[in-house]
C-alpha cells in the first residue's frame, strides 16, 4: 500500500497586443491565481526473477483526486473549481538495466466555471478522459 499528497499555488500573468487594420493598437493584462490539492492511493504487488530469467513484473492499481480553483483578476473576472476524482492501473518490467513501463488513467473531471460577459453563473461543465502512457529504458553503469 501507498500514498502521497500535494498542494501548492501558482500565479500566471501575461500581456498581449492586438493590432487592427489601420494600425490601431490595444493591449491588454491578465493575472490568474490558482490554487491545488489532491491525493493518490495505491496498492501493488510483483513477480520476481520469473522462472528464473531475471524477469521482475510489478502491477498495480491507483486512484484519488485533484482538487483546484482558479481566478482571473484582471480581465474577464473568470472564476472556477475543478474537482477531478481518478482511477487507473499500471505495470513496469524489469530486466538487469533494462526498464519499461505501461499505465492508463481514466479522470472524471467535475468544473464550475463563472464568467458574467459569457453568462456562465456556476455552469457545471463534466468531462471524462482517458490516458494511456508507457516509457523504456536501458540504464548504463559506468566506472568512477
Amino acid at each position: 500500500l501507498w500514498a502521497r499528497g500535494v498542494t501548492g499555488d501558482f500565479t500566471v500573468r501575461g500581456a498581449s497586443t492586438t493590432v487592427f487594420a489601420g494600425g490601431a493598437a490595444t493591449t491588454a493584462n491578465t493575472r490568474v491565481e490558482n490554487n491545488f490539492a489532491g491525493f493518490q492511493f495505491g496498492v501493488d504487488t510483483g513477480v520476481f526473477n520469473i522462472d528464473n530469467s531475471g524477469w521482475n513484473l510489478h502491477l498495480g492499481v491507483t486512484g484519488g483526486e485533484v482538487f483546484a480553483n482558479g481566478t482571473q483578476r484582471i480581465g474577464a473576472q473568470t472564476s472556477g473549481t475543478f474537482n477531478v476524482p481518478f482511477i487507473g492501473v499500471y505495470a513496469a518490467f524489469t530486466n538487469g538495466p533494462f526498464f519499461s513501463d505501461i499505465s492508463y488513467r481514466h479522470d472524471f473531471y467535475d468544473a464550475r466555471l463563472t464568467n458574467a460577459l459569457a453568462g456562465a453563473n456556476n455552469q457545471r461543465i463534466a468531462i471524462e478522459s482517458n490516458a494511456v502512457s508507457g516509457s523504456g529504458g536501458y540504464r548504463f553503469d559506468f566506472e568512477n
